[in-house]
């Protein structure tokens, strides 16, 4: 037997003759309206009973539906009176079913919140740490880089001495100098002699005053007297190779000059060439290259790890800020179905 029926019999509404016998007499009145004030607090609750809605959405309409086939406009206050009874009764049962499955809800929302705060906090930590490795491994690259640029200069440096120590260049160098030494002395006399022109000495003075006006000079006007002092200058030398080219001992002096000058020329072209071919600075520069390509490598990567921890730590932080959210939204609700309870009490 179902609840509502044992209230039904209890109340001995259970039947026809039952219900004709309570029906609006004071025995009824005496049984129904205790009652009705124990489940609802007062008996103001009795005036929603009026409502026959309230008496047809319950099972005891099922119950009661055989006692209403006689004298029914009578019998039907009191039928209401009871099924008020029954939904007072009921009415705070469904309530706190409906709060527990709100609550249960709630907190499954909470939990997966958590979870999901929980999973993008333990990314990004995951992220930082990647990042750092990354960061190490850059660290590294970069380091042995700058070893072995130390250690290619090192080697061309190596292989040059090498080379300006061997005796083709080393040689040719000292046939220079001597060159050098002999036209220096052919050249020393006709000089001498030039000294004794007007000319010359005319063009001496010049260089001399416009040496001194860029030196203390500035701006547009240092740039403009910077040009007087070039043609003072090739002015002189001009007068002074056409006195050297006139002597033949001076001209014979500069020929052998500018041979050794060549030579040396030549030998250090190809002592470049032969630097570049060492097998040994080869060897270093392409381990320059490589290095090189590591470091690349590495600090794209560092950068790429970077950029996906600020991208893992701005999603921990709105999965935080939703979780906060929806706690704050939880309580708020909480808050208004309290005071929506307390308003109708």
């Amino acid at each position: 037997m179902g609840p509502v029926r044992k209230m039904a019999s209890r109340l001995g509404c259970d039947s026809a003759p039952n219900l004709r016998r309570y029906s609006l007499s004071p025995a009824a009145t005496q049984v129904v309206v205790p009652a009705t004030q124990r489940f609802t607090g007062s008996t103001r609750g009795l005036a929603a009973l009026s409502d026959p809605k309230l008496f047809e959405s319950f099972e005891l309409f099922e119950s009661f539906t055989p006692c209403f086939t006689v004298n029914a406009m009578r019998d039907l206050p009191f039928a209401m009176l009871v099924s008020g009874l029954i939904l007072a009764a009921t009415l705070p049962g469904n309530a706190r079913a409906d709060n527990n499955k709100n609550k249960s809800k709630n907190a499954s929302a909470v939990q997966k919140a958590d979870r999901e705060a929980d999973a993008a906090r333990d990314k990004a930590q995951a992220e930082r740490k990647q990042a750092e490795e990354a960061r190490n491994q850059y660290r590294k690259a970069a380091a042995a880089l700058e070893r072995q640029i130390d250690q290619t200069g090192n080697v061309r440096k190596k292989v040059e001495q090498e080379i300006d120590n061997a005796p083709p260049l080393a040689n040719a160098r000292r046939q220079r100098e001597l060159a050098q030494t002999d036209w220096d002395d052919a050249s020393r006399p006709v000089l001498a002699k030039l000294r004794q022109q007007a000319d010359y000495t005319a063009a001496e003075r010049r260089v001399e005053t416009a040496k001194a006006q860029v030196s203390g000079a500035g701006g547009v006007e240092r740039a403009q007297l910077a040009q007087e002092f070039a043609t003072a200058t090739a002015a002189l030398r001009a007068i002074e190779s056409k006195a050297l080219e006139a002597d033949p001992a001076a001209r014979a002096a500069k020929e052998k000059f500018t041979a050794a000058e060549e030579r040396v020329r030549d030998l250090i072209a190809k002592r470049r060439e032969a630097v570049e071919r060492d097998p040994r600075l080869v060897a270093s520069i392409r381990e320059l290259e490589q290095a090189k390509q590591e470091a690349a490598k590495t600090r794209a990567k560092a950068e790429a790890e970077a950029r996906q921890v600020a991208d893992a730590e701005r999603k921990a932080a709105l999965e935080a800020r939703q979780k906060q959210d929806l706690i704050r939204k939880q309580r708020d609700q909480q808050n208004n179905n309290k005071n929506k309870g307390k308003g109708k009490r």
